[in-house]
């Protein structure tokens, strides 16, 4: 497969970061994959004191509808 300018950009621009704490995700994108991260934090909002995050098929809500919340 032929990688586009902005693609070679891109991961140059990245490879400058350094090594990183993070997930690859560019092969799930490309091949409409699994992704290799099971957890994800939605949402963190300090002033209502709302949160949700995600594991696996699990979510974990913090908040009710009340503080407009509607994860």
């Amino acid at each position: 497969m032929r990688q586009s300018a902005s693609e070679r950009s891109l991961r140059e621009e990245l490879a400058d970061l350094g090594q990183i704490d993070g997930y690859d995700q560019w092969e799930a994108l490309i091949h409409d994959s699994s992704s290799p991260k099971k957890s994800m934090l939605q949402n963190l909002d300090q002033v209502p004191g709302t949160s949700a995050f995600r594991l696996g098929d699990l979510k974990l809500v913090n908040g009710s509808e009340k503080d407009n919340f509607n994860f």
